[in-house]
């Protein structure tokens, strides 16, 4: 239902409440476009406008880019594909900004900030430039490397905890977790192992992602033989 938030000035306040909304959204329909495009929307419009402080509109960026980062884009129509380049760039563009620089990210992240290490990261990764070339595979493993390394309150941010285990299949696989069908992977026991340790680390993961952590833990239970585990966690 639509809903009108007043701002009376306070764009921060105003901004965590949609941030909140949009969750709820997430929560009903996990792939849905159009609540992320929105919060991108907001995020942009209130740091270009410099309506929110520093840490704010890195706390922002950090929210649009996870979720936008979070849909497999192939899923989308052609139109909202469009709009989610669109939307990528201009965020992209915002990281450039002095506000939201690489240094101004490093002195945050110096204060166990998770929006900072999240937007380090995805820096990292190569995966922020948003181009159509293959990821590179070391920049993928440098970002991973930096979440896992992250003190504790860090990975059970959501936006780090979905996207360290978004790294880690891409890092084992070569491709976004879930994506695609029907694929024999050449995974050793030690392997599914690893798949379990990192889906604890992720235990900070949004209510709308938690299904992929159920998902990966009943199929490395499965390939572990333990069937009574897996049928618990695909109840």
């Amino acid at each position: 239902a639509p809903c009108i938030i007043e701002a009376d000035g306070d764009w921060e306040v105003a901004a965590a409440k949609i941030v909140e909304l949009i969750g709820e959204a997430r929560a009903l329909d996990q792939e849905n476009y159009y609540p992320v495009d929105v919060l991108s929307w907001v995020s942009v419009r209130l740091v270009q406008k410099g309506y929110v402080s520093q840490r704010d509109g890195v706390n922002l960026a950090a929210d649009a880019l996870a979720s936008l980062v979070g849909l497999e884009r192939a899923n989308l129509s052609q139109k909202q594909q469009a709009m989610y380049d669109g939307r990528m760039r201009q965020l992209a563009k915002l990281l450039g900004d002095d506000a939201l620089s690489e240094q101004q990210l490093d002195l945050l992240s110096q204060n166990d900030d998770p929006a900072a290490y999240f937007l380090l990261a995805l820096i990292d990764s190569g995966l922020a430039a948003h181009d159509d070339g293959i990821p590179n595979p070391a920049a993928l493993e440098t970002a991973l490397e930096r979440l896992r390394n992250a003190p504790e309150p860090v990975r059970q941010d959501w936006r780090c905890a979905r996207f360290m285990l978004d790294l880690f299949w891409m890092v084992k696989t070569g491709k976004r977790f879930m994506q695609g069908d029907r694929e024999a992977l050449a995974f050793e026991p030690s392997d599914w192992g690893q798949c379990l340790d990192m889906v604890a680390m992720a235990r900070g993961l949004a209510s709308f992602d938690q299904y992929r952590a159920d998902f990966l833990r009943g199929l490395a239970y499965f390939h572990l033989g333990r069937m009574q585990q897996m049928f618990t966690a695909f109840e």
